[in-house]
């Protein structure tokens, strides 16, 4: 996006906030207060923003001192190993530290949990020479979806030492590429979400100063510099706010520099602070010291951290009847993943076409163990699966469809999510096609975008080829009796969502082939979201109760309820007596 363009954008979005003055804005902003380092210095600071912003910024403690993207803060975010899985694996790839390009693995989970419109991040080596609430009055109305400091263009700035490792789509001309420098940023919600969903396309890698900016100009949002002189600071605010050379590599001389530093804060020095009411970086107070308001989240991050340590065995657990058709192709995708599974189980279901010599023929060069069983007797797709998840004996278990393909890094972007989250089971997201979908009608990229896009829980994707779960897993839940119709599936969703024992990963990670011999091809549709949703997205079992409780599946209720009376008040006392509740509302 050239740079004319952000700056008519940036125009319009301008005209929308000159709107708002004297109105009542979208929402109170946010603002997380990002460290690595805690002292009394470093506490007094914090302690100082929010006391002359009160009630124009919620403040949140975001406290990373491990340099991981594990922060300990009060608020609730999911681990970027769900939501941000690829570029947590770029995290892993380039050493497992968030200082090598990779802080937004620990910003944009916290960022997205706050929930707010626009929230503020703040890096504890920020100050400022004035009054804070005098700064942040003047973005009170101001509707940019992205503000930062030192924004350029590769024109610009050809020489910025970034821009060697960035990756991009194609469509996007290099001239085009942004860079910033974030101490101080902030964004809208809406940007946010989008950030999020365009590292999860495995499009985009190198550092975040990079990716941020680029990604929302490439997106269509709208892009201010807080200040300077820059091509994308507006006139009103031109030579304000801060000062800095942004084509020299420590961005000095100027107040809001990479190096060098200052010793203290402006309250404690503020003769060393000659430009009033300018932003100032970096403060580097000294000292040591940590507050007892961590101490919980300390004891959390410990259990998750003898989760990471643990080395998990993986098996594929892959169902065949009569797959001949598209078999071959799913197979190619086991032998591409970048983690290999440690065996593939094959259950085939008594096939009368060549499935059964397809997996023999792979089975002699797979690079991993080919298990096949051969049922005596038809047990169709769901009793074909539990007999093949009989043979396991691995950690963490895949289930596959015939008829998929896998992306090449499912197994190693599951296994990255297991180590770090202690949930049961995990479910994520979709590519779905069909042979006679084309990209302009009918392809749903992202399955979980289709079901939120209907106001739906994501939960409502229950779909086995999109499931792994722990062994101890089926161990604590066995399995119900065929009679009572339910499928492996269903069976495992329902429970672990009403146990809240499944966690989503925010990435399309299979190919799901929809055509005319699937053994389970439902997708949700918009006439079906109108008739049967009644449950609020947030509640994810209720939501899931709406879409299978119908009448011909009233029989999966008792069996749902003991399981949950006998195995899930040991698992989850809480979560079980109100699914237990929740079910008896279907009776």
């Amino acid at each position: 996006m050239h740079i004319a363009s952000l700056q008519r954008r940036a125009r319009k979005t301008a005209q929308k906030s000159a709107a708002l003055n004297g109105e009542a804005s979208s929402g109170i902003a946010h603002g997380l207060y990002f460290f690595h380092i805690s002292n009394d210095k470093v506490e007094k600071h914090y302690q100082r923003l929010v006391r002359e912003t009160e009630g124009q910024v919620i403040w949140h403690r975001v406290f990373n001192p491990g340099n991981r993207a594990s922060p300990r803060t009060e608020l609730d975010y999911q681990h970027p190993s769900l939501t941000m899985p690829r570029r947590y694996e770029q995290m892993e790839q380039a050493g497992g530290i968030v200082p090598a390009g990779l802080a937004d693995l620990a910003i944009f989970p916290s960022v997205l949990a706050t929930a707010a419109p626009f929230v503020w991040v703040l890096e504890f080596d920020v100050d400022y020479a004035g009054n804070w609430r005098e700064f942040f009055t003047r973005f009170e109305n101001n509707q940019a979806d992205l503000l930062t400091t030192n924004l350029a263009s590769h024109r610009d700035n050809p020489e910025w030492v970034r821009w060697r490792k960035a990756k991009h789509p194609k469509s996007l001309h290099p001239a085009n590429r942004l860079r910033s420098f974030t101490p101080l940023m902030r964004f809208s919600n809406r940007f946010a979400s989008s950030y999020v969903k365009a590292l999860n396309s495995g499009e985009w890698g190198g550092h975040y100063e990079f990716t941020i900016p680029t990604i929302a100009s490439m997106m269509g949002y709208t892009i201010e510099d807080l200040g300077n002189v820059g091509r994308l600071c507006p006139r009103e605010r031109r030579g304000k706010i801060y000062s800095s050379t942004t084509n020299h590599p420590e961005l000095t001389p100027g107040t809001f520099v990479w190096r060098p530093a200052f010793d203290s804060y402006c309250e404690d020095e503020p003769s060393t602070f000659t430009q009033k009411d300018m932003l100032y970086h970096p403060i580097k107070a000294g000292g040591i010291g940590q507050y007892n308001w961590l101490e919980a989240e300390k004891e959390m991050r410990a259990a998750q951290a003898a989760i990471a340590k643990k080395h998990l065995s993986t098996a594929v657990v892959m169902a065949t009847f009569n797959g001949s058709r598209y078999l071959n192709a799913q197979l190619k995708t086991l032998v591409e993943q970048t983690h290999l599974p440690d065996r593939l189980i094959v259950s085939d279901d008594k096939s009368s076409d060549d499935t059964l010599d397809l997996v023999r023929a792979f089975a002699r060069t797979a690079p991993f163990a080919v298990e096949i069983i051969e049922n005596a007797e038809h047990r169709g797709y769901s009793g074909n699966f539990i007999e093949a998840v009989k043979r396991v004996e691995e950690d963490l278990i895949f289930f596959c469809d015939q008829d998929d393909m896998w992306y090449e890094d499912k197994i190693h972007l599951v296994i990255n999510a297991a180590r770090e989250n202690s949930e049961l089971a995990f479910s994520h997201d979709l590519t779905i096609f069909h042979r006679a979908m084309t990209k302009k009608k009918g392809r749903i990229p992202s399955y979980f975008d289709h079901l939120r896009r209907l106001n739906l829980s994501a939960s409502i994707c229950s779909k086995g080829c999109g499931l792994a779960v722990r062994k101890e897993l089926l161990e604590e839940l066995g399995w119900p009796d065929p009679e009572a119709g339910i499928s492996y599936d269903g069976w495992l969703t329902l429970l672990t969502t009403a146990l809240n024992q499944r966690a989503l990963i925010e990435a399309p990670l299979v190919k799901h082939r929809i055509h005319d011999t699937n053994a389970s091809g439902w997708i949700v549709t918009e006439e079906e979201a109108r008739r049967k949703a009644k449950a609020s997205p947030e509640a994810p079992f209720a939501s899931m109760l709406d879409f299978y409780m119908m009448n011909s599946r009233k029989g999966w209720i008792k069996p749902l309820q003991e399981k949950l009376e006998t195995v899930g008040k040991q698992i989850n006392p809480e979560q079980a007596d109100r699914a237990i509740e929740l079910l008896e509302q279907y009776l």
